[in-house]
């Protein structure tokens, strides 16, 4: 063992430049790696830490109306969908969420700001299980009166007291005043779900909310929980029907053919929401993902072929090595310990590079990513090992088999002969295909992003406002 770092330490000492661009390399492949797969992880983790998120499904609706400006797809339903649901289907399990980001405003002593105050059934914590801090859980909803804060609004409303009894001022469709019943752990970052603040949903349609029972209006979320994907998928089937049956004063009969409210699964809503966006959004992650595994393979196919075309040059030192009495397993253990101490030491160099360009990603990106070295730690390990084997194995099999007494009569240097001179070639020729690969897809990213940014939508933004929908009457008579 002493005499493989001893070794090690003599090959990194003797040529500095070879060391440099070696460890380098590989050290900036597995810092790219890193960082990339931290955001791919972060990205593809969405929702993922709702309790049973696989049986969770959001409703959507879909519209294909002949020469209708509303056609398309729409990831929210009309307010009344869930209470014609359960009129037809007894024990269903979902809730509805009203409001959201900056949904409404607060009040609370000297302190008025718009908050993320959302509008729940009391069920809504059957579907999403919020963890809760303190107080009661979410069937205190069920009291028009109540109120739930997350750990965050209540610190910023109510500082270090008590929040548990006290009355908070809440708008959203008109003022009122509501009883703290509870305090639930802040949402997690890789959440699209944005609540501070939940109150009740109203029994009955406030007056802004012409359309709480109109077909084809989309307003609010509707969230269903089945507890097997093969539930969710019979209850999907009877979906057309149901349509059917309600939406024929507002659509005419055989509304399904113009209607639809597909189910989509909770995790899926992140990476494929609805429009454009689900197309630019999954590419941009499967890019970033494709360039991080593609920078660290380049980086490997640079580091063994320098160390494979280098090999040659110690076929002296081994056959000294052998007349002084080293047998070949010795010999290839020691090229093996050289490669896997290299790979470590860049693998420590890349985790340190990471560690430093996470703040400039964060800050760039709006992220808050951060290494887990739960799992980040065993990742690199396992990289490590593999690429140290697979830099090792070739020049410590060609080298240990080295005849002694020819290698030390001959002037020139061995080099591995056809094969070797054939592998590096074949390396080479990988080496300038992946970085090809990797400027092709950094090129289609920046492209796409570009197109997003720049595109003609084919109308001016400024001046235009949002109506809920261009086919009712009443919108007209405004």
């Amino acid at each position: 063992m002493t005499s493989v770092f001893t070794s090690f330490y003599r090959s990194l000492t003797r040529d500095k430049l070879y060391a440099a661009l070696t460890i380098g390399g590989l050290a900036v492949g597995m810092a790219t790696f890193l960082v990339l797969a931290l955001y791919v992880r972060f990205e593809t983790s969405f929702e993922r830490w709702v309790p049973r998120y696989d049986q969770v499904y959001r409703v959507d609706t879909a519209i294909q109306f002949p020469g209708s400006p509303v056609n398309g797809a729409y990831p929210a339903t009309m307010p009344g969908l869930l209470e014609m649901m359960r009129d037809d289907f007894p024990g269903l399990i979902g809730t509805r969420i009203r409001g959201g980001e900056r949904g409404g405003a607060v009040l609370r002593g000297a302190i008025a700001a718009t908050e993320d105050v959302a509008q729940v059934d009391p069920s809504f914590f059957d579907v999403f299980a919020l963890p809760m801090v303190q107080g009661a859980d979410a069937r205190v909803l069920a009291d028009p009166s109540a109120a739930l804060l997350s750990r965050s609004a209540a610190r910023r409303y109510f500082g270090s007291a008590d929040p548990i009894g006290q009355t908070i001022t809440v708008s959203m469709d008109a003022p009122a005043n509501y009883r703290v019943a509870g305090v639930f752990e802040d949402l997690p970052t890789n959440s699209e779900l944005r609540l501070a603040i939940l109150i009740p949903i109203p029994k009955k349609p406030p007056p802004a909310e012409w359309a709480w029972y109109k077909w084809g209006t989309a307003s609010l979320t509707t969230w269903l929980r089945f507890e097997t994907p093969e539930a969710a998928r019979a209850f999907a089937a009877k979906i057309p029907a149901f349509i059917d049956r309600r939406a024929k004063g507002d659509f005419g009969p055989g509304a399904s053919k113009w209607l639809s409210q597909p189910l989509v699964p909770l995790a899926d809503t992140h990476l494929k929401p609805m429009g454009a966006e689900s197309a630019s959004r999954q590419l941009m992650v499967t890019t970033l993902g494709t360039i991080g595994l593609l920078t660290l393979l380049i980086g490997i196919v640079n580091y063994v072929n320098l160390a494979t075309a280098r090999a040659g040059l110690r076929a002296r030192e081994v056959a000294m090595r052998k007349v002084l009495g080293a047998s070949r397993a010795a010999l290839i253990g020691q090229f093996l310990g050289e490669a896997i101490a290299t790979v470590v030491l860049a693998a420590l160099l890349g985790l340190t590079l990471a560690e430093v360009g996470l703040p400039l990603v964060n800050a760039a990106g709006g992220t808050a990513l951060a290494i887990p070295y739960g799992w980040a730690l065993p990742l690199l390990g396992g990289v490590t090992l593999v690429v140290g084997l697979a830099a090792g194995l070739y020049p410590a099999l060609v080298l240990s088999r080295f005849p002694a007494a020819a290698v030390l009569a001959s002037a020139r240097t061995p080099g591995g002969g056809k094969a070797g001179a054939r592998l590096r070639e074949a390396l080479v020729v990988l080496q300038f295909g992946l970085a090809i690969a990797f400027l092709i897809g950094t090129v289609v990213m920046a492209v796409q992003m570009r197109h997003l940014r720049e595109t003609d939508l084919g109308f001016r933004r400024e001046g235009l406002i949002t109506i809920s929908s261009l086919a009712d009457p009443k919108i007209g008579q405004d």
